[in-house]
C-alpha cells in the first residue's frame, strides 16, 4: 500500500495548532505528529488530521457528520484516535479546542518510555525486560524486536548493564 503525502496547507494548519512544551513534533507513520509523555495526541495522516480523545469527547466528535475513527489501513482502527473534519480543520478555534482536549488527555496518560531508549535496550542473545515489552537482538539479522513477553530471572548485574549502571 502506497501513502501519498499530506499537503502542505494541512501541514502548515499542523505545525500553527502545535502547542509548546511539553508537546514535541516528531513524525508518525512518516507524517507530522504531536506527543507529550511520549504519547500521540495530534497527527496527520496522508490528508487527514487526527486527535487523541477519551471514550466521552470521542463519541461527541464522532457525532459531527464527516468525523470517523481512524483507521491507517481498512481494518486497523486506532481506537482513541478520531479523524477531523475539514470543516472543523478551517475554523482554527474550534480547531484549538480540540487540539487542547487532545493534549489534555495525552498529558494525563502514564509516561511511556522513549522508543530510542527501548531500542538501546538489548544485549546479544538475551532478554531484557523493559516496561511491558521485551527487547531481544536476533543476532543473524541484527534486528530488534519488541515482543509482548516478560523475561523472567535476569540477574541484577545484567539490568545494571542494559540500563547503562555501574553494579558491583
Amino acid at each position: 500500500m502506497e501513502f501519498k503525502k499530506s499537503p502542505q496547507a494541512l501541514i502548515d494548519v499542523f505545525d500553527s495548532m502545535l502547542p509548546g512544551p511539553p508537546a514535541q513534533r516528531r513524525q508518525m507513520f512518516g507524517y507530522p505528529a504531536a506527543f507529550v509523555n511520549n504519547h500521540m495526541f495530534m497527527g496527520l495522516f496522508q490528508d487527514q488530521m487526527l486527535v487523541r480523545l477519551p471514550e466521552p469527547l470521542r463519541g461527541d466528535l464522532l457525532k459531527l457528520a464527516v468525523a470517523k475513527p481512524f483507521e491507517p489501513m481498512p481494518g486497523r482502527l486506532m481506537k482513541d484516535y478520531v479523524v477531523l473534519p475539514p470543516a472543523l480543520i478551517a475554523d482554527r478555534a474550534k480547531l484549538g479546542e480540540w487540539v487542547a482536549k487532545a493534549l489534555e488527555y495525552a498529558s494525563a496518560l502514564p509516561a511511556k518510555a522513549d522508543a530510542l531508549q527501548v531500542t538501546r535496550l538489548f544485549c546479544s542473545g538475551t532478554e531484557l525486560p523493559v516496561s511491558r515489552f521485551v527487547v531481544c537482538r536476533d543476532d543473524s539479522s541484527s534486528r530488534v524486536s519488541l515482543c509482548a513477553s516478560r523475561a523472567i530471572g535476569l540477574r541484577a548485574s545484567a539490568r545494571a548493564r542494559v540500563f547503562g549502571l555501574r553494579y558491583s
